[in-house]
């Protein structure tokens, strides 16, 4: 796996490869709108999990972490180790992160990942967000997969006011 990648007008050769695979397939907490309804389960998630793993892990030699069903608190929990393992731990090496998510998202400026919350306040984790943070790392270079089933949102306020437009149909 010694590829070249360009970031910037430079060369960045991966010394260190890490991948963060996270699934969430249970969404009994999360209501659409004010109503009754939850979401659907997506239980091809924790599938779409083990698959990468195998091929992240085995195949390619990827360290890997694995996150299922996760909650808002240990989105920022691993998110906050990952980061500070590149800081940190790899300062001297040139790391390789990806990040693959298997799960609901939703859409208003970024890619937000569902998490099984209640409370609406805590529901969506910005996936985008942080992965553009780990990009800002000066020895990391960042991949991210959105494997969402997706609702469009029409704007970000739409978010917090719960008011998704009706999105695809997911397995």
């Amino acid at each position: 796996m010694n590829q070249y990648l360009q970031i910037n007008g430079r060369y960045f050769e991966p010394t260190k490869h890490i991948a963060w695979i996270i699934g969430n397939t249970e969404y009994g907490n999360v209501r659409i709108g004010t109503g009754n309804q939850a979401w659907r389960d997506i239980a091809a998630a924790k599938s779409d999990v083990a698959s990468m793993t195998v091929l992240l892990k085995e195949e390619l030699g990827f360290e890997t972490t694995r996150t299922l069903d996760a909650r808002r608190e240990d989105m920022d929990s691993q998110f906050e180790k990952i980061k500070k393992q590149i800081k940190l731990d790899y300062h001297d090496e040139q790391v390789l992160v990806y990040m693959y998510y298997s799960g609901h998202g939703v859409m208003a400026t970024l890619t937000k990942m569902v998490c099984n919350e209640a409370d609406s306040m805590l529901r969506y984790w910005d996936l985008e967000a942080k992965l553009s943070e780990l990009s800002m790392l000066p020895n990391a270079y960042v991949i991210g997969v959105f494997d969402c089933c997706r609702e469009s949102l029409t704007t970000a306020e739409a978010v917090q006011n719960e008011s998704p437009v009706q999105g695809e149909e997911c397995a």
